[in-house]
Parts: structure tokens; C-alpha cells; sequence
């Protein structure tokens, strides 16, 4: 539950912690950034659970990532993430808000070499709290590969619930495989 804003010093405060977890901070999209981001995006281990399989030329990747990172469509936004040592490890957003629903949908992807350090449920719980508290969402909702056992526990360690599971939704590596559907409601 948000905390009570009565001062000027609380809503300095508030601001300060609204992009900053126990082990990461949410910042903007740098040029920088763009390199170390499209090869995670690209390495196989990230791709197939994005169900990005095809390779796709930096021009493409790098328009994405801009897209997403322009933050210029309201009740959608998205970050770079980094550590509090200031260690770029992944990018983070809510997207497709409908406005009259208050909902957005989530989506993460990590450095392969820093996922299953707490970093990416760290990034997630700031993503659902900035989702709630600052854009004024009600509900965030994603769709996850169900043999993503990693990232279904750092889901629910933010707060989501399984809500339902897509049968042989998604294709790849000569089989078909489930995605589960799992959201998250405001406090």
C-alpha cells in the first residue's frame, strides 16, 4: 500500500524509491545500452523465451528497443535495468495499456550471465509497483512460457497468480509447448 504523501520531503522521498529495489534501479534507455541489450536479446537462452527464434538485424532490434523505451504513451513504460553499482542487466516494460481497463502487460528479459540472482525479481516487483502507484494501472498481466520455471517464480515472488495455461500455445525445437497466463490485481 502506498505510503502516505503529506510533505514535500514525502514526495521527494517517494520519487527517490519509485525506480529503486533492494538490488537494482530502473533508468532510461542510453546509446550505450543498445549493444549489450541486442545481444542478450539475441543469445539463444533469452531468445527462445521470447519466442524470437528468427535472427533479426541490429537496425530492427535497436528501432525496438527505442520504441519501447520512448515512454511516450501513457500507462506504458519501460526501463533499462541496472544494479545499484550501476551495471546495466536488462530492460524491463509495461506495454499495450488500455486505458479505460487500467492494464498493461509486462515483459522483462536479463543479461543470461545475471539471471537466477534475484535481480530480475527485484526489477519486477519495481515494474509492478511503478505500474500501480504511478501510472494508476489496476491490473498487469504477461504470458510466459510455462517450462520457464525461473521466471514463473520470480513472477510470483511480485505478486502474480497463474490464471490460466494456453494448451500447445507456442512452437519450437520440433514440439509445441504451453504458456501460462499470470496477473497481477493493484492492492
Amino acid at each position: 500500500m502506498p505510503a502516505e504523501i503529506e510533505t514535500m520531503d514525502d514526495v521527494l522521498v517517494a520519487a527517490r524509491s519509485s525506480l529503486r529495489g533492494d538490488r537494482v534501479r530502473l533508468r532510461e534507455l542510453r546509446d550505450a545500452d543498445l549493444a549489450p541489450l541486442q545481444a542478450w536479446w539475441r543469445d539463444p537462452e533469452v531468445a527462445v523465451f521470447n519466442n524470437q527464434v528468427k535472427p533479426q538485424p541490429d537496425a530492427l532490434v535497436e528501432e525496438m528497443l527505442r520504441g519501447w523505451s520512448r515512454n511516450d504513451a501513457a500507462g506504458s513504460a519501460a526501463f533499462c535495468i541496472e544494479t545499484l553499482d550501476c551495471e546495466l542487466v536488462g530492460h524491463a516494460a509495461l506495454f499495450g495499456a488500455e486505458a479505460q481497463n487500467r492494464c498493461a502487460t509486462f515483459g522483462i528479459f536479463l543479461d543470461p550471465a545475471r539471471q537466477g540472482q534475484g535481480l530480475g525479481s527485484d526489477a519486477t516487483r519495481l515494474m509492478v509497483r511503478y505500474g500501480f502507484e504511478t501510472l494508476g494501472l489496476h491490473r498487469i498481466e504477461l504470458s510466459v512460457n510455462a517450462l520457464n520455471t525461473r521466471a514463473v517464480a520470480a513472477y510470483e515472488k511480485a505478486g502474480f497468480v497463474r490464471e490460466g495455461l494456453l494448451r500447445e500455445k507456442l512452437y519450437y525445437a520440433g514440439a509445441f509447448r504451453d504458456q501460462a497466463i499470470m496477473g497481477v490485481l493493484a492492492p
